[in-house]
């Protein structure tokens, strides 16, 4: 590759690679021929073949040809891709020659190679790894699944787009909640989508809670039960039910208040007390 160094191969330089390859996790044949292919020409060259080499940095060759691959984490490739940016810079384009495992676990985690550097310069400034948030994307009325589908299918094919579920609640109708990394390139998926209305920003925890997380069935409550309220502003009183009135709405007196006081809550937001 023009402007690279070019390396002089010595029988000790070729051992001490293959043990560095090993702390990794494998030095097996496939991997250093996806990841290092220069070292694994010079280990034959010097060598005579790739088992000979590993032999002679001391390994066995057999469990060396047997471990698989090491399993990429997300802290693991943003520590990796900052070690490649501090030596090699972030306008290398030899990536792929030089460790075609890491390229590839950067593309499936954070979209592309550009985002993991990205990811990797937050990462080494906040401690924090990336996280996907969940956006709200409006749809026309009973069109959700089918939204939901081609949304699926165009992320597949979309190179760059990292985007994790997909979901659908028959107690939301009209809307998808979708994670993503970022909300541009989610706008930029869904655009043109039949019967996609526009992504309309972030959802909040309680949005996805209230829609996702199953109702509670109310209980049995009748007039003159003692209750423990547990919604609301008022989470945590205990009252006595004076009235239940049309759409559950409970005229409900608060035991503990310095004076008599009834207040208004929905049925609901109430349980039998464990006090009565």
């Amino acid at each position: 590759m023009r402007g690279q160094k070019q390396v002089k191969w010595s029988d000790e330089l070729v051992l001490e690679k293959i043990r560095a390859l090993a702390q990794t996790g494998s030095v097996n044949l496939e991997r250093v021929r996806r990841e290092d292919n220069r070292l694994l020409m010079a280990a034959r060259h010097r060598f005579g073949c790739w088992e000979n080499a590993v032999k002679a940095a001391g390994l066995k060759y057999d469990e060396a040809r047997l471990t698989p691959p090491p399993k990429w984490s997300k802290e693991t490739i943003l520590k990796e891709v900052l070690e490649v940016v501090r030596t090699r810079g972030e306008d290398f384009r030899g990536i792929t020659r030089v460790n075609k495992s890491l390229y590839t676990a950067a593309q499936t985690h954070f979209g592309s190679w550009q985002k993991a550097i990205e990811a990797a310069r937050s990462f080494e400034s906040t401690g924090a790894l990336p996280t996907m948030k969940v956006f709200t994307l409006k749809t026309s009325f009973g069109k959700e699944e089918e939204v939901a589908e081609a949304v699926q299918i165009r992320a597949r094919t979309h190179r760059g787009m990292k985007m994790g579920k997909v979901i659908s609640t028959p107690r939301l109708r009209g809307y998808l909640f979708i994670e993503a990394m970022d909300e541009n390139e989610l706008i930029n998926l869904t655009s043109g989508i039949r019967h996609a209305r526009g992504v309309i920003g972030q959802a909040s925890q309680d949005e996805i809670r209230n829609f996702l997380v199953p109702e509670v069935p109310t209980e049995d409550l009748k007039e003159g039960d003692l209750v423990d309220v547990i919604k609301g502003d008022l989470k945590g009183e205990v009252g006595r039910i004076k009235r239940i009135g049309p759409g559950d709405d409970v005229a409900l007196e608060l035991v503990n208040a310095i004076v008599p006081l009834t207040v208004n809550v929905k049925l609901e937001q109430l349980k039998k007390s464990i006090h009565g």
